[in-house]
C-alpha cells in the first residue's frame, strides 16, 4: 500500500498545517466513536497498490458535513488506512493465508488508538513490539546471528524481541465496522472514472 502512514502526516502536516502535535491528534480521533460520525477516507493519496495496482487512484473523504472537525477527519483517517489493510488481507486470507495477529512495525501512537482501531477494523489481535523499529531489530539479529552472539535466528528473534502491549479486537464495534467496510469498498468502484477523468 502506497501511504497508509502518510496519510496521517499529510493531515496533521499539510492540512492541520501542524497546528496540533500527533498525541493530540490521535487522543481526540480516539474520543470519536467508530466509524467517524458517517465520514469515509480513501488513503489513495499516491495511487495505490494492493490490491487496486492503480497509480491513477486518488483519496477521497466521503460523507462530509460541517458538523465534522478535525476530530472526525483524524478518524477517518486511521480508519481509512485499516480498512485498506482489511482488503489486502481478505485476498490473503482466502488464498489459506490468514492473519492472525498484526505486529505493527514503527513508534507506538499515544494510546494506542491507532493499533486498537486496526485490531477492531481487521478483527485480529494487534500486538506491539517493545522495540518499535523493526529493521533496526532485525539487523541486529541478523548480527547476532552472524557473529556467533545467538545460535541462530530463531533464537535470536526469541531472545532479543518481546511484545509491550497486545490489544484484543472489540466485538462490540464489529458488525459497523462490517457495514463500513462493504461502504469503503464500493467507493473506489463508483469513484474510479470521475478521478480518472479529472487527472486527464
Amino acid at each position: 500500500m502506497a501511504a497508509l502512514g502518510a496519510s496521517v502526516a499529510w493531515l496533521r502536516e499539510d492540512v492541520l498545517r501542524g497546528s496540533v502535535d500527533a498525541g493530540t491528534l490521535l487522543a481526540e480521533a480516539a474520543a470519536v466513536s467508530a466509524g467517524a460520525g458517517g465520514l469515509v477516507f480513501l488513503p489513495f493519496l499516491a495511487g495505490e497498490r494492493a490490491p487496486l495496482f492503480d497509480e491513477g487512484a486518488r483519496g477521497a473523504f466521503v460523507g462530509l458535513t460541517l458538523g465534522h472537525g478535525r476530530a472526525e477527519l483524524a478518524r477517518a483517517v486511521l480508519e481509512g488506512a485499516a480498512f485498506a489493510m482489511r482488503s489486502v488481507a481478505e485476498p490473503l486470507a482466502a488464498a489459506g493465508a490468514p492473519i492472525r495477529v498484526l505486529r505493527p512495525a514503527g513508534r507506538r501512537t499515544a494510546g494506542d488508538a491507532w493499533a486498537r482501531i486496526k485490531a477492531d477494523v481487521l478483527g485480529v489481535p494487534v500486538e506491539i513490539p517493545s522495540v518499535g523499529e523493526s529493521a533496526v531489530v532485525g539487523a541486529a539479529i541478523l548480527a547476532a546471528a552472524g557473529v556467533g552472539a545467538v545460535a541462530d535466528l530463531e533464537t535470536g528473534v526469541a531472545s532479543m524481541t518481546s511484545i509491550a502491549a497486545r490489544i484484543e479486537p472489540d466485538p462490540s464495534v464489529r458488525a459497523r465496522y462490517d457495514e463500513l467496510y462493504a461502504v469503503y469498498r464500493g467507493l473506489w468502484p463508483a469513484l474510479a472514472p470521475t478521478v480518472h477523468a479529472l487527472a486527464d
